[in-house]
């Protein structure tokens, strides 16, 4: 939106609480979560190109739906990468560390491409959610019960969720053979994976490299980007074939 190459920075923020002041005049344009943003208190527009100016205070706010909003301004935000990459991976703890109050970002460079879009629809998030998935390779190591489970009834999203993955609770889901044990193998965003509680667990950006419980069902790239958007309590259901 505010014309960035593929790969610029953007800002993270998660349920809001974040405030800035920017030395510049950039193009701003704030997405995901649903929450009030303020450029010196006034309500802007999100999924849209906003001026920022110089010296003024910009607010992201609580949402009321969804968890994590993205900050991208004209440039990008610059940061020195480690392993190509100047975002953070929560659960291996590599990479830049997290925001705190006081720290001072640098913009990057302007970029020859030019926005050409000044607003963007966007579906709203909701706490009742559809997630599209297929069978994962270790689907045979559920009950015939527990597949019907998985496929047909709500989940609820609990309070055990980062950037690393959500739990989800309701009725436990059975293997065929308790106490059977499984080789580590690969896993990939979206994987969903059934531990001996029974109760899944939703992988996201910043999952494991392997795992050692069944996955039994993955959800497609649209709905894990989706799936980033779940705070507790919000609903879910599987749409599998």
């Amino acid at each position: 939106m505010v014309g960035n190459p593929p790969g610029c920075a953007a800002i993270e923020v998660t349920l809001g609480g974040f405030a800035a002041v920017v030395q510049a005049n950039p193009l701003i344009a704030v997405t995901g979560a649903e929450g009030p943003v303020e450029l010196a208190g006034r309500a802007v527009d999100r999924n849209a190109v906003v001026f920022w100016p110089q010296g003024v205070r910009l607010d992201c706010r609580m949402p009321s739906a969804g968890l994590r909003s993205y900050l991208a301004v004209r440039g990008g935000w610059a940061g020195d990468p480690v392993l190509g990459s100047v975002s953070r991976h929560a659960l291996a703890r590599v990479g830049p560390p997290p925001l705190a109050a006081g720290d001072v970002l640098e913009v990057g460079e302007d970029t020859a491409y030019v926005p050409v879009v000044g607003h963007v629809a966007v579906a709203p998030l909701g706490n009742h959610v559809e997630l599209a998935a297929t069978w994962g390779p270790r689907a045979d190591w559920l009950t015939d019960e527990a597949r019907r489970r998985l496929r047909a009834m709500p989940w609820r999203v609990t309070d055990r969720l980062d950037r690393t993955g959500v739990r989800l609770a309701g009725e436990d889901l059975r293997w065929q053979s308790p106490g059977a044990e499984l080789a580590s193998e690969g896993v990939v965003r979206g994987a969903i994976q059934v531990p001996p509680s029974g109760q899944q667990i939703l992988f996201l950006a910043d999952r494991p490299a392997t795992g050692g419980y069944p996955v039994v069902a993955v959800v497609s790239s649209v709905a894990a980007d989706r799936a980033a958007q779940l705070r507790p309590g919000d609903e879910v259901r599987l749409s599998l074939p």
